[in-house]
């Protein structure tokens, strides 16, 4: 009869067939991850927008940082890789940043002298969507209260409002710097202090 069942072992199934089967595997896998591919139009996913909130968080503690105590150790952070070349020119050129080893040994034994500690409470972080083809901006607002023993008493907490514009960090050949656990750096790209009030 012509249409007789043949009996095939699984060995002569596979050498007849491989490219059936390794076709149908192709799709299941490119069907899973089509659906578990995430939604462009969702923004940023919650893991990176979290680094960032506290990468903002990181970097405003030690640009307010004024303390006798971390005051060191802040600046080199900030100096190390938390802020771009060209912020720090401009930090520097602003005189917001020292502008080279003496002159940060200067600031702390001035600080050290005075005994001063400065206290920052950030009130809100808000990652905002990058544009396309640009950096995550993230708004800072607070406060900071600086105490000097030589002033005698603490002085009335400042606001603060700074909107960072942050990016991951590259090296020169234009790829992507990683932690030792494989996570991206950001970096602040471009920095601006909006004036109270606005």
């Amino acid at each position: 009869m012509y249409w007789r069942v043949r009996q095939l072992s699984v060995s002569e199934l596979f050498t007849r067939y491989w490219v059936h089967i390794a076709l149908m595997v192709s799709l299941f896998f490119n069907f899973v991850l089509f659906v578990s591919r995430p939604d462009p139009n969702k923004g940023l996913p919650k893991e990176v927008k979290a680094n960032y909130e506290q990468f903002a968080r990181l970097v405003t503690t030690h640009m307010l940082d004024t303390s006798y105590i971390t005051y060191k150790q802040s600046t080199a952070f900030l100096l190390s890789g938390e802020l771009n070349k060209n912020v720090i020119d401009w930090m520097k050129k602003n005189e917001l940043l020292a502008k080279g080893p003496d002159e940060v040994e200067q600031m702390a034994k001035t600080l050290y002298d005075q005994r001063q500690v400065s206290s920052v409470r950030i009130d809100n972080v808000q990652v905002n969507e990058p544009g396309k083809n640009q950096p995550v901006s993230v708004d800072v607002t607070g406060v900071v209260a600086i105490h000097s023993a030589q002033d005698g008493g603490p002085t009335n907490p400042v606001p603060f409002h700074f909107l960072f514009y942050m990016d991951l960090r590259h090296r020169p050949d234009g790829t992507l710097i990683l932690t030792e656990d494989n996570k991206q750096i950001p970096e602040i790209v471009d920095f601006k202090e909006i004036p109270q009030g606005q």
